[in-house]
C-alpha cells in the first residue's frame, strides 16, 4: 500500500465553480443593463413624440385665436315677421278644451244636452275632428243647434247615428264635427267660459 503525502503549505482548492458563477453574474448583469438602455431609448422616443404633438396643438391653437370669429347674423325684419307669424299660427292651433266648450255654449238650445266630445288627433290641427254625442229633446232641437253652429263658422256638423229615445223622451244623436278654433278670446271671456263650462258638465253629469 502506497501513502500519498503532500507537501504544499496550502492545500489545492478547485476554482472552476467560482469562475463559473463569477461568469453567469456578469452576464446576468450584462444583460440587465441592455434591457434598461432599451427602455431608457422608448421612453425618450415617446417623450419626444409627445413633445411634437404639443407644440403641433399649440401652433393649431395660435392660429384659431388670431381668426376672428364670424359676424353674428342679423334677422331681417321679414324673417323676424315670418318668426312671429309661425309662433302665433302654433299658439291659435294649440287645443283649447275651455274655448271649444265655450263655442259648444254659445251653440247649445237648452233641449239640447252633450253627453260626450272626443277629439282626433291629426297632422293639420287647424280643423280639429270631433265624434260629439248629445241628448235633443226633439230632431227641431237639434237642428236648430246645427244651424246656429253651421252659422258660426267654427263647426261643421254632420250627424252620423240616431238612438232609440230613452226614458226620459230624449233621443241621442252622435255627431261628426269639424271644429276649427277661432284666432283668440280675450281675458273676459275666458271667466265666462268657465263657468259655462261647468254648467254644462254638471248638466251632463246630474242626467247621466
Amino acid at each position: 500500500m502506497r501513502l500519498k503525502i503532500n507537501l504544499a503549505r496550502k492545500p489545492f482548492y478547485n476554482r472552476k465553480f467560482f469562475w463559473l458563477s463569477f461568469l453567469v453574474v456578469m452576464g446576468l448583469l450584462f444583460w440587465a443593463s441592455q434591457w434598461t438602455m432599451d427602455k431608457i431609448e422608448q421612453t425618450k422616443d415617446v417623450s419626444k413624440k409627445l413633445q411634437e404633438s404639443i407644440k403641433k396643438q399649440e401652433l393649431e391653437l395660435k392660429v384659431l385665436q388670431k381668426q376672428k370669429p364670424p359676424p353674428p347674423q342679423t334677422l331681417t325684419l321679414k324673417q323676424v315677421q315670418e318668426i312671429e307669424d309661425a309662433a302665433e299660427l302654433i299658439k291659435q292651433r294649440r287645443f283649447s278644451w275651455t274655448r271649444l266648450m265655450e263655442e259648444f255654449e254659445q251653440a247649445l238650445p237648452k233641449g239640447v244636452r252633450i253627453i260626450s266630445i272626443n277629439p282626433s288627433k291629426e297632422s293639420n290641427t287647424s280643423n280639429i275632428p270631433l265624434s260629439v254625442k248629445v241628448y235633443a229633446k226633439s230632431v227641431e232641437d237639434l237642428t236648430k243647434m246645427i244651424a246656429e253652429m253651421d252659422k258660426e263658422g267654427v263647426f261643421l256638423v254632420d250627424p252620423t247615428n240616431q238612438e232609440p229615445p230613452v226614458q226620459t223622451g230624449d233621443i241621442g244623436f252622435s255627431l261628426s264635427v269639424s271644429y276649427k278654433p277661432r284666432p283668440a278670446i280675450s281675458k273676459g271671456a275666458k271667466k265666462k267660459t268657465t263657468v259655462a263650462v261647468k254648467q254644462v258638465v254638471n248638466q251632463g253629469e246630474d242626467d247621466e
